[in-house]
C-alpha cells in the first residue's frame, strides 16, 4: 500500500492519526516493558514513575489532538 501525503477529508486524516498514535504508544509501552523486564524489585518503581509519566503525556496529546479538531 502506497502512503498518500495528502488527505482528501478530516476523516481520513483523522484515522492516520489515531492509527499511527496508537501504534506509537504500544510500541513505547512494549519498549519500557522491555527495558524494564530484567531490573531488579527495587526498580519497580522507577518503572511505575516512568509508566505513569507516559500515560499523562498520552493522555495531552491526545487532548490536544481533540481540542485541535473541535
Amino acid at each position: 500500500m502506497v502512503q498518500r501525503t495528502l488527505f482528501w477529508n478530516i476523516e481520513d486524516m483523522l484515522e492516520w492519526l489515531r492509527a499511527n498514535i496508537l501504534s506509537y504508544h504500544i510500541i513505547r509501552h512494549v519498549a519500557l516493558l522491555l527495558l524494564f523486564a530484567s531490573a531488579s524489585r527495587s526498580d519497580y518503581s522507577l518503572h511505575r514513575r516512568a509508566t505513569l509519566s507516559h500515560n499523562r503525556e498520552v493522555g495531552h496529546d491526545l487532548a490536544d489532538i481533540w481540542l485541535k479538531n473541535r
